[in-house]
Order: C-alpha cells, then sequence, then structure tokens
C-alpha cells in the first residue's frame, strides 16, 4: 500500500515576518513599530523579533489581521496574490504615545 498523501508545503517563515513588517508600515509608518506592537498587545522588544525573523504564533497574527483588516492568510502565506496593502487604513497613535522610544527622549534619529 502506497501513501498517496504528500508532504505539507512548507511555509516560507521570512515572507512572514516580512508580510507582517509590511502590514505594519503600511498601518502606523516606517516609525511605528512601538504603536503596532500595542495594537498587538506586545511589548515592542517582542514585536522586534517578529520583524527581524522569529516567526510570531497563530495569535498574533491573527490580531493583526483584525486589527488592521489585513487577511490572516495572506499574512501567512500571502494568498490571496491580488490584495494590496494599500486597501489598509492608517491607525494614529494617541496624541500621548511617541512614534518611537527615542524620540520621546529628544535624541535624533
Amino acid at each position: 500500500m502506497s501513501n498517496d498523501l504528500a508532504a505539507p508545503p512548507t511555509l516560507n517563515t521570512a515572507a512572514i515576518c516580512e508580510r507582517l513588517k509590511q502590514v505594519r508600515v503600511q498601518v502606523c509608518g516606517s516609525r511605528g513599530q512601538s504603536h503596532f506592537a500595542a495594537l498587538l498587545q506586545l511589548s515592542p522588544s517582542t514585536y522586534n523579533y517578529y520583524e527581524k525573523g522569529r516567526v510570531p504564533p497563530v495569535d498574533v497574527l491573527d490580531r493583526a489581521a483584525r486589527v488592521t483588516g489585513a487577511p490572516l492568510l495572506w499574512l501567512i502565506r500571502g494568498e490571496p496574490a491580488e490584495f494590496s496593502l494599500e486597501s489598509l487604513k492608517r491607525i494614529e497613535p494617541p496624541p500621548s504615545m511617541p512614534l518611537d522610544p527615542a524620540s520621546a527622549s529628544g535624541v535624533p534619529t
């Protein structure tokens, strides 16, 4: 008897991290990493790991999809291919929240 079940395709984990970053930049801007981390209920350092290549757990990807409107399957597999980042709405931080911790200290970045 042969095994007709093919192995599931391997996920491109680097692409998952890159798509999460693309969503963050579109929704919160290039300096909005801390704000996006807060929206996902994560510390900025934990979120930074995800942008640097550590694959986020499913619950984090699910939160990102719910908060931003990006399709969860697109975050995971890049599907549907026709999804457009430009369709996502910008989420501004509250007035009291700095965009970047270094900007709050007055140190230019």
